[in-house]
């Protein structure tokens, strides 16, 4: 999703792990100040956010120069206050996905970047979600694995102090899947990137579909077998009966990633701001 001025975005442009926030001051349309305050996951990862002590200390050089305070609190969201009228040049990018296990080649999907330009009044606040990365899992490396890589988070900014529609959204990476049976006959997929739509993408090479419009994605049927599916802004993903973990949570319940929980290897998480966690 994007809104704003001189707004755009790509798809799979993230060519980095974690998702980020950057925040620049215009003093006009064509020029942008070198300043810059770039939000990160504050040295976190997994399906949960920040906790509020550990962004103290990854902020903990000063940020006074950039016309902004900063606060933060133990759910993971960011909140940046201007200091004076103008305009901000926003850009947001979402997490990559994991890599499936074992399989160092098959790859999760980049995240896609978001931006737009917003006419901000001295006092106004923006809040951040920065996207966590998908789980590479460090369970059962073996090369007969099957296990896929947990979808990347997404990354969201949002006015303060209207919630009904993000200023910016940034969809996370897929997870890596792959299928190695004990005779090494091998199927892999790299995960797909985040889109420059508000729909999500499907599963590849099958399994759920993305979500439509802001809503999340659905996961194909009640089967350990398949990917959760990831939440959007509007709400989370539709995993079925006793597999509901799998998916990914909406803003009003944490935007917290998907949990898979098997025994015998340990568990698999889907990235903080929303993403679905590997099946087995």
């Amino acid at each position: 999703y994007i809104s704003g001025i001189n707004a755009g975005w790509e798809t799979g442009a993230n060519p980095n792990t974690l998702g980020k926030v950057t925040i620049k001051l215009v003093t006009d349309e064509k020029e942008i100040k070198q300043d810059k305050l770039i939000l990160r996951t504050c040295g976190h990862g997994g399906r949960t956010g920040p906790p509020q002590s550990a962004c103290i200390a990854a902020h903990s050089h000063g940020y006074s120069k950039f016309n902004m305070s900063l606060s933060f609190d133990n759910s993971g969201i960011q909140t940046v206050t201007f200091q004076r009228d103008g305009l901000v040049q926003i850009v947001a990018a979402g997490a990559r996905g994991g890599w499936a296990n074992g399989l160092l080649t098959t790859k999760g999907g980049y995240g896609a970047v978001a931006q737009g330009n917003f006419n901000v009044r001295k006092g106004d606040s923006v809040q951040v979600l920065v996207g966590q990365a998908g789980t590479v899992r460090g369970y059962g490396t073996s090369t007969t694995s099957s296990f896929g890589g947990g979808g990347g988070g997404g990354t969201f900014v949002w006015n303060a102090t209207d919630k009904d529609a993000p200023m910016l959204a940034a969809g996370g990476g897929g997870g890596g899947s792959a299928s190695v049976t004990s005779n090494l006959n091998e199927k892999r997929y790299w995960g797909t990137p985040g889109r420059e739509t508000e729909d999500g993408g499907s599963a590849c090479p099958n399994g759920g579909g993305g979500g439509r419009a802001g809503k999340g994605g659905e996961s194909e049927n009640n089967d350990r077998n398949k990917g959760g599916a990831g939440a959007g802004w509007l709400s989370d993903g539709n995993c079925f009966g006793s597999y509901d973990s799998f998916c990914g949570k909406t803003l009003a319940h944490g935007f917290i990633g998907g949990l898979y929980v098997y025994s015998s290897y340990g568990k698999n998480e889907g990235g903080f701001g929303g993403g679905g966690a590997s099946g087995y």
